[in-house]
């Protein structure tokens, strides 16, 4: 199947609005909650979160492990208009960089299996890698179309 891509702004995507599986899931609910789960509540929300949860907290989670702005730079940069990029463009790439393991694993995540993708105003996938770009200060990324 031929995924076809684009890059956008972190910025420019939606804050989470499910973070399940998170071990702070449930604040994260709570504070949805609150501030009321529409894309501008879920940006409120999530901004919240983060600052309740502060750096260290959220550095023991596995899914911040990889170094996702250094992720998000490679893999943007192998945007194409037409197609996936190939296995091997994604090796050369990742060998050029010099990408550690977790890296590795974030790069392939953009295209392989379960790419970010949007429905409508909000994430159809990618809730936890959004949250890790986000945090990262990563400028773009790639979406799936």
């Amino acid at each position: 199947m031929v995924r076809r891509f684009r890059v956008m702004a972190v910025d420019g995507l939606p804050a989470p609005h499910v973070l399940w599986k998170c071990r702070w899931a449930a604040l994260h609910e709570r504070l949805t909650g609150e501030h009321g789960d529409d894309a501008e509540g879920c940006r409120r929300a999530f901004a919240a979160f983060i600052d309740q949860l502060g750096p260290e907290r959220i550095a023991e989670c596995p899914k911040h492990g990889p170094k996702w702005r250094l992720a998000a730079e490679i893999a943007a940069s192998l945007v194409v208009s037409d197609r996936s990029p190939s296995p091997d463009e994604i090796e050369r790439a990742l060998n050029a960089a010099g990408a550690d393991n977790d890296t590795w694993w974030a790069v392939d995540s953009f295209f392989d299996g379960e790419p970010i993708f949007l429905s409508g105003d909000r994430l159809g996938n990618g809730q936890h890698r959004a949250c890790a770009l986000k945090v990262s200060g990563a400028a773009v990324c790639p979406v799936a179309d």
